[in-house]
């Protein structure tokens, strides 16, 4: 219900799948063809980092899960330490929406936000210790945001 509007009754379920199924691939394709012009521009697909300039709590999360694959655990968690908490949470999430489709348990809730605070608490800790100088905690010089940011910069006067 949307306005107290109510949407007319589908009696083919299927179509209704079919047509979200459609709307996330209309999304998955649009975020894709964002991530790579961002590449292309701003030498970054992430989203967050590519408009802001600044990290995002995921980010080194993808050159972790690379050194992992090479065996180097070391530079994984350096890059990002709650890499390992992700791939069993995905999994936990998957199962629970598979089998809760309208709402999801109280634990699983509970769950959540604490994996939210623990990756928002880690990356806050990330931040005091590498930013803005170190990879992957560095700041995009050359987005939208930074370059604005220094055109203003080179208008306004240095004070007196």
């Amino acid at each position: 219900m949307i306005f107290g509007i109510h949407p007319p009754p589908s009696s083919n379920k299927a179509s209704t799948g079919l047509s979200r199924a459609k709307r996330a691939i209309v999304i998955i394709a649009l975020l894709g063809l964002y991530m790579a012009a961002a590449y292309l521009l701003t030498g970054t697909a992430c989203v967050f980092k590519s408009t802001m300039g600044i990290p995002c709590p995921g980010c080194g999360l993808s050159r972790a899960y690379m050194a992992c694959m090479a065996l180097d655990f070391e530079t994984a968690f350096f890059y990002h330490p709650l890499f390992w908490y992700l791939p069993p949470f995905a999994l936990i999430y998957a199962a629970i929406c598979h089998k809760y489709r309208d709402k999801y348990p109280r634990w699983f809730i509970v769950f959540a936000r604490f994996s939210l605070i623990l990756f928002l608490l880690v990356f806050a800790v990330r931040l005091v210790l590498y930013f803005p100088h170190t990879a992957p905690l560095d700041f995009n010089l050359k987005t939208p945001l930074a370059r604005l940011v220094a055109l203003l910069i080179g208008v306004i006067p240095a004070g007196p």
